[in-house]
């Protein structure tokens, strides 16, 4: 990346985090992010991270369940437990 890419991405005050799926759709996520040369940092806020015991073994069963590309290939790295305390809807009207 180029000295003034890098200026303009370490000013930024949030980063995009894209995926894409297999179909080439795209997938955005706003988070906060630091720069130190070529490595992004960012943190997971507020959430559990379970990295080992029965409680992970149970939530990458689910991601296998969910997603079948992770039947070939299941991911091997922490999971994020997101503790859910509160939710709301709403309804749009004419």
């Amino acid at each position: 990346m180029t000295d003034e890419r890098l200026r303009r991405a370490a000013a930024a005050p949030v980063a995009r985090l894209a995926t894409v799926d297999a179909e080439g759709r795209p997938h955005l996520v706003p988070c906060c992010f630091a720069l130190e040369g070529d490595v992004a940092y960012s943190v997971v806020d507020h959430a559990r991270i379970v990295e080992d015991g029965p409680e992970h073994a149970s939530a990458i069963a689910l991601l296998c369940a969910k997603y079948p590309q992770y039947n070939a290939t299941p991911p091997s790295g922490s999971v994020v437990a997101i503790d859910v305390t509160a939710s709301r809807t709403w309804v749009a009207t004419a």
